[in-house]
């Protein structure tokens, strides 16, 4: 039983589910005490009420549950430890409000792991702890232990298998700690496909010493140091693999639904989860199965606090090399046209001048406009309520990740033959698919009004923005990452992020070439502003007034008033090994954000995969919109072959 988005308490007459034996109920917004009924289901096995409200002490009742082998009530306001569990394996009680010395869970013998961090714990570490057998994992952290111990810098945290090294301490920025908050913790996912099957593990955890865990954010704590008012530091550690790759035993055999479905109900599952913070905060998910698209599927999965998505994909391909030349790090094509086109200063003499001024004014009143815009829109200014749009507290459902690889070189044919980036061409095809999907959705239930420009679906004036988030770092290049983590040199990290709120015309057209023509004209018109900038500028201004608390509510008004997210990634130009196998695609995304609609478009050598998270109690069909962004790409393709429009 898994249940999300519950608010409340635990109901009196849970207790009567007597066969039940997995209950999980964590990522809600459930208040009071544990209700003691629960106590009383003794076929229980697994309880997880983890990323709640719940407070107060826990009863004696819980010795009831003699069966119990999980128990995780982590991230709650709980103040007393657990009682006799005998059969208990894994106990997860981080960051609740326990005090006193830490419990003596000697009497669970079968315990093999034990999370007990970001309390009020006293005293020393109970010697029994050190002699449990079975006992792999043991994770007791708090800030005050480490200032306690520390004189002018911090000295290690003392656990069983000394895991935390002596590392001087940095301080979160303000915009990694924004992804803390409730409202925006947002996890980012790099779906990776693989061509061949995943032939050891050990190679992976090898590559991965080698590679990623040479980048301090990969292996550092996120801690909260109390003495100085909640303010959050990196802290070095070292990292145990064993907590951070994830390979599930997978019966292809007996599956009861096909491989892909399989694959999309695991991420699904996976986004009902949060990353503990009782360690680096990201893990590594490989599933040997094969799918329609790949022999296997690797799934990356990264707290937004550690970077921003384009770094974090960046810093994944780093740990790539070309099938070619195992030696190389791939090669991405760069943007090298500029934020104004070069040809309205080829002229000269006064002409020149007068273009000039000319450009100035258009960037300075564009800019203007934007900038009132996006103030507008974080006070008052919505979008319209459509089908897409999501609801209050999207944020915290689970999410449905589907995806579909295209040929790259379709994208291009349309690009060369209307003088057009990539960009447009993806912006385009979104735009065409959410008109085709949402004249759908509103002939749902009445008379169809027909699927052309002229007669149709959909209302008269629709207002349905996208947030584009732009990269404001200035690139750092693979090659200067992957130098990084080899060489150990310096290169630019942190959420350097900017937003363009940017209008999607929702209508049909009767000419499919039309749907490029206007988003081309859009996002012509947002390269002649300074947006991005001053967006980020103001972002980070209300982060240092008015703090992360407030700060974050009104980020997420803002972004809570628009509908959807898009981005677009240039991916590596040749054909790349990840720790040794060729990948077959490459489909990023994110879960935690308000938005019940994010689409990321990825390329990959000759490929580019749409990728779709959607809320389902927002869009209950992805596969059909996917379908929708697939089949428009084909009308605009087929309008520019039919009229001759192809560039040689």
């Amino acid at each position: 039983m898994y249940v999300t988005v519950l608010t409340g308490t635990i109901p009196q007459d849970i207790g009567i589910l007597d066969n039940l034996e997995v209950l999980g109920l964590e990522k809600n917004h459930l208040t009071g005490s544990i209700s003691i009924s629960i106590f009383n289901i003794s076929s229980l096995q697994t309880m997880s009420l983890e990323m709640n409200n719940l407070m107060g002490s826990l009863p004696r009742e819980i010795g009831n549950l003699n069966k119990l082998r999980i128990l995780y009530l982590g991230y709650n306001m709980l103040t007393r430890e657990v009682g006799n569990l005998t059969k208990l394996q894994s106990l997860r009680l981080t960051e609740n409000k326990l005090t006193g010395k830490i419990p003596d869970v000697s009497n669970l013998v079968e315990l093999v792991e034990i999370y007990l961090g970001f309390n009020k714990f006293t005293g020393a570490l109970p010697s029994e702890l050190f002699n449990m057998l079975g006992m792999r994992n043991i994770t007791i952290i708090t800030m005050k232990s480490i200032i306690r111990q520390r004189k002018q810098s911090l000295k290690p945290i003392e656990t069983k298998d000394k895991s935390i090294e002596a590392s001087e301490e940095e301080p979160l920025s303000p915009s990694s700690r924004l992804f803390h908050e409730p409202n925006f913790n947002v996890h980012v996912l790099a779906i990776l496909g693989m061509e061949t099957r995943i032939s050891t593990e050990q190679a992976t955890r090898e590559h991965l010493a080698n590679t990623l865990l040479k980048h301090t954010r990969f292996s550092s704590l996120q801690v909260v140091d109390e003495e100085k008012g909640g303010e959050m530091k990196w802290v070095r550690t070292k990292v145990d693999l064993d907590q951070h790759i994830i390979v599930p035993q997978i019966d292809e055999q007996n599956l009861k639904e096909s491989p892909d479905k399989f694959v999309e109900n695991y991420i699904h599952n996976l986004s009902k989860t949060t990353l503990d913070k009782s360690k680096p905060m990201w893990d590594l998910h490989l599933l040997n199965i094969k799918t329609s698209d790949a022999e296997a599927v690797a799934i990356f999965r990264i707290h937004h606090s550690l970077g921003d998505g384009t770094s974090l994909i960046s810093l994944l391909l780093a740990c790539t090399r070309q099938t070619a030349d195992p030696n190389k790090v791939p090669t991405i094509h760069g943007n090298t046209k500029s934020l104004i086109d070069s040809s309205e200063h080829s002229n000269k003499g006064l002409r020149r001048y007068v273009t000039k001024i000319w450009s100035f004014m258009k960037l300075f009143w564009n800019t203007i406009v934007d900038v009132l815009m996006f103030m507008s829109t974080t006070m008052f200014l919505k979008d319209t309520n459509t089908p897409i749009k999501g609801r209050p507290g999207s944020e915290s459902n689970p999410r449905r990740f589907v995806y579909r690889t295209v040929s790259l070189d379709d994208i291009k044919l349309v690009k060369n033959a209307l003088n057009m980036t990539v960009t447009d061409v993806a912006l385009g095809v979104t735009q065409a698919g959410l008109s085709i999907y949402l004249n759908r959705r509103y002939g749902e239930g009445k008379k169809d009004g027909g699927e052309t420009e002229k007669n149709n679906n959909l209302p008269k004036s629709i207002r349905l923005r996208s947030t584009i988030l732009m990269n404001l770092r200035p690139a750092v290049g693979i090659q200067a990452l992957a130098d990084m983590m080899e060489k150990d040199t310096e290169a630019k990290w942190g959420n350097w992020i900017g937003f363009v709120l940017f209008p999607l015309k929702v209508a049909l057209r009767d000419d499919p070439l039309d749907y490029i023509r206007e988003a081309k004209a859009t996002i012509d018109r947002k390269k002649n502003s300074l947006e991005a900038f001053y967006t980020f500028s103001i972002s980070e201004l209300a982060l240092k007034i008015f703090g992360i608390k407030t700060s974050s509510s009104i980020s997420h008004r803002t972004i809570t008033n628009t509908t959807m997210c898009f981005s677009c990634l240039p991916g590596p130009q040749e054909e790349i090994c990840f720790y040794g196998h060729p990948l077959a695609y490459i489909a990023p995304g994110s879960y935690g954000q308000p938005h019940a609609l994010m689409i990321n478009c990825q390329s990959y050598v000759n490929k580019m995969t749409f990728v779709l998270s959607v809320d389902e109690s927002v869009i209950p069909d992805p596969h059909q919109l996917l379908n929708d962004l697939v089949q428009s790409l084909k009308l605009i393709k087929d309008a520019v072959t039919e009229r001759g429009l192809c560039h040689e």
